[in-house]
Parts: structure tokens; C-alpha cells; sequence
């Protein structure tokens, strides 16, 4: 199956050492939160920055602003996904700087996360980087399932992006991981 329209992918769009720094700055963070999801606790935890999402009651509450250990991260992303897609489509009306809601997560061995399209009221694009093991990424058109199903090695410090049709009309998720893995997520 061929890629949906509005999905890039971009491999090491940091360095090893950039890598290894992030990592080290996210495992001394003691703001870790577990992830609740339809009154489980998920196999996974977050750090938010701008806004934090409730799933519990689909809420959004304040959250400390985007640091600068990952601020420079998101002015990449966001270039790059402008680059590949053009400014039009990657940012849909927005500036870089509206792209300051951002959602680390930490996925321990066997975590992943189910069938979902993220909610829209983060905006037309999601930009997320992979740090740490690699991982499977699995997207299919809305609706009921089909059978029809696109896959996408993350290798570690890769980009993707989700604008346009990948975004709007197309669910995702990822598999279970083999080893522990990070995804810093940035959203309008």
C-alpha cells in the first residue's frame, strides 16, 4: 500500500550525541505522569509541556512551557516538516512558534499504543521524533478497519509527520515495542 498524502518521514534528523543528551535530560525529569485511558493505567508515561490532554473527560489544562532542551528540537521538526511538505501544508496557517504544545512519551518494552487519530483540536499537524529502540508504525483510512494497512520502520531519531489526509482522514498507532522507546510529539 502507498503511503497516505501529508505523511513524511525523515531518518536522524539528530545526531546520536543529541540523542543520548535528550535522553539523559528526559530520564532525570521527576514529572513523569502515568497515562490513565479509559480508567486504565496505560504501559506508558508523559511529560507535557504547554498543554497536557486528559483523555479522562477530553480536557486540556495548562502545562509548564516547552524547555529549552527541547525547543530546538521542535524549530527542527517543524523546518523539516516544512521542507518536505511545504509551508502551506505543514504549517496550514500557523507560525513555527504556535507549535508549542508538546507530549514526550516513554514507552517501556511491550507498550504501545492503539488504533487512534489525535484529537483535532491540536491542530492540522503532528510532528514526532523517535529516541531511543525503534519501533512500527501502522496507518489505515478511517472508518471501519478494511484490512488495508501502511507500515513505517522508526528507526531512532527519525521524524514523522502527519499533515493533510494522514492527519485528518487516516488512524495510526504503534505496535509494541521490543525495547524502551521516547516519542517527543509537537502539536499546535
Amino acid at each position: 500500500m502507498t503511503p497516505p498524502p501529508g505523511l513524511v518521514y525523515l531518518p536522524e534528523l539528530c545526531t546520536p550525541d543529541e540523542e543520548r543528551a535528550v535522553l539523559a535530560w528526559l530520564a532525570a525529569s521527576s514529572a513523569w505522569q502515568q497515562v490513565r485511558f479509559r480508567g486504565q493505567l496505560a504501559r506508558r508515561r508523559v511529560l507535557s509541556f504547554g498543554s497536557r490532554y486528559l483523555t479522562q473527560g477530553r480536557r486540556v489544562e495548562p502545562a509548564p512551557p516547552l524547555p529549552p532542551e527541547l525547543s530546538g528540537l521542535r524549530d527542527r521538526m517543524v523546518d523539516a516538516a516544512c521542507a518536505k511538505l511545504g509551508a502551506e501544508l505543514a504549517l496550514a496557517g500557523r507560525r513555527p512558534a504556535d507549535f508549542a504544545l508538546c507530549s514526550v512519551l516513554h514507552y517501556a518494552p511491550g507498550a504501545g499504543i492503539g488504533w487512534h487519530t489525535d484529537n483535532a483540536i491540536f491542530g492540522p499537524t503532528v510532528l514526532a521524533l523517535s529516541l531511543g529502540a525503534p519501533a512500527r508504525l501502522q496507518l489505515r483510512p478511517g472508518g471501519p478497519p478494511s484490512g488495508a494497512l501502511f507500515e513505517l520502520a522508526l528507526a531512532p531519531r527519525s521524524l514523522f509527520v502527519l499533515a493533510g489526509e494522514a492527519r485528518a482522514t487516516w488512524k495510526h498507532r504503534l505496535c509494541p515495542v521490543a525495547q524502551e522507546r521516547y516519542s517527543v510529539t509537537i502539536r499546535c
